[in-house]
């Protein structure tokens, strides 16, 4: 059986993959913070990042968790290399975050032109699912639903939502298929585009009760209402979501009224 290795294994979707893979008798380790463990690794999946979340503005953080970690990763011997970047690479207005993701794109992608290595990237759109970080948009409107509470809501961005096992699945295959695809990029959602008003009608019937919510015109200066993947090449490989996005809301809001 392959030695796996994962960065970031503590994280919403690292939880998840680290499951799913324990599950399917994958004998696994995780990666420090620094890039650092102890064996060697078949598959290493670089899901480790920094300034992703609210107020996570360190750049030299940055830098650190989003590019040194990688380029270190990348000098092992590996079968298959993983690196999740980030879809808001490909938006207009861009962060100091995505742009430590597209600075690590382009050293993955040097370091395979140069060394013909298996590494792949990974642009995961909007993750979502169960044990998802209460500041995300859902958990914030279950939250406001089932208990009140008063959130500010942009109505009109639009996210492709795809559910986190649905990924981690994407994940083991882009791993099997990684020496066919050396230096390419992945994008992995539905291929469906849905605005936060939509978001919220799904969860206030649900949920049976409405959000208590403060209409505001901008919360983030890159929300656009153009954000899908195309994920055209996943597909090629065999990939579908299974779980619809009223499935993946449908068990976050069971997840919520089970811990009451």
């Amino acid at each position: 059986m392959q030695r796996l290795a994962i960065s970031g294994s503590h994280g919403f979707l690292g939880k998840h993959l680290f499951k799913r893979l324990e599950r399917l008798g994958y004998t696994l380790e995780r990666i420090d913070r620094n890039g650092l463990f102890s064996g060697e690794a078949d598959w290493i999946f670089d899901l480790g990042a920094y300034g992703n979340l609210f107020g996570q503005n360190d750049k030299k953080e940055m830098l650190k968790a989003n590019v040194i970690k990688l380029g270190r990763l990348l000098l092992k011997e590996y079968e298959a290399l993983v690196y999740i970047s980030s879809s808001s690479v490909g938006l207009k207005i861009q962060t100091d975050y995505s742009k430590s993701k597209k600075e690590a794109e382009d050293l993955l992608k040097r370091h395979v032109s140069t060394y013909d290595s298996p590494a792949v990237i990974v642009r995961p759109y909007t993750i979502i699912g169960q044990g998802e970080p209460d500041i995300h948009l859902i958990p914030k409107l279950i939250n406001s639903c089932l208990y009140g509470e008063k959130m500010p809501f942009v109505p009109a961005p639009v996210h492709d939502f795809v559910d986190v096992r649905d990924l981690v699945e994407a994940l083991i295959l882009i791993a099997k298929n990684a020496d066919k695809h050396k230096g390419e990029t992945f994008e992995i959602g539905t291929g469906k585009a849905h605005a936060n008003w939509e978001i919220k009608e799904l969860i206030e019937e649900i949920c049976g009760t409405s959000a208590n919510l403060e209409i505001v015109d901008s919360l983030r200066p890159y929300d656009t209402r153009s954000w899908v993947a195309n994920n055209s090449k996943i597909t090629r490989l065999g990939w579908k979501p299974k779980y619809t996005l009223k499935q993946t809301i449908f068990n976050m809001v069971s997840e919520y009224l089970s811990g009451v």
